[in-house]
């Protein structure tokens, strides 16, 4: 049922394209684009993944499953100074996603885990354009 409210709410939000529901035996994974919530180099997430995650806050809080926020980015090494290294990006916009879903949405904070992954899970190529593109993503992993 959850799955469904949050195809749902993906539909209704349209922005299908930039969102990948996959349903594990363990699991339920929501893949979020990179682009939707935050600019490049940046940890702040923008006004319209702010909408995104208020979206998806009414199935979550009907749930009592733990749920894990992973960051990852794409191997391209920063250049900013806020962040020294992808890693700790990457920890940031799991942790602010977190805190959105805590502080704005007021989702028990005991179900939420943030953990940031760096470029070392990668789901595409990161030769690429493309496969850069995929790397940089947030997944919320519902567990069953």
């Amino acid at each position: 049922e959850a799955k469904n409210d949050i195809r749902d709410t993906i539909e209704e939000q349209g922005i299908s394209d930039k969102v990948q529901v996959v349903e594990e035996k363990d699991y339920l994974l929501i893949r979020l684009d990179q682009e939707i919530f935050f600019d490049s180099g940046s940890a702040d997430i923008v006004p319209e993944g702010k909408a995104v995650l208020s979206s998806l806050a009414p199935s979550l809080r009907e749930m009592e499953n733990e749920i894990m926020i992973s960051g990852h980015t794409d191997n391209v090494p920063m250049t900013n100074k806020r962040f020294a290294t992808n890693w700790e990006l990457s920890t940031a916009r799991a942790t602010n996603v977190v805190r959105y879903f805590v502080e704005a949405e007021n989702l028990d904070p005991l179900l939420f885990t943030a953990t940031g992954n760096g470029e070392y899970r990668p789901v595409g190529d990161n030769n690429t354009p493309q496969g850069r593109q995929k790397n940089r993503r947030i997944e919320i992993k519902i567990l069953k």
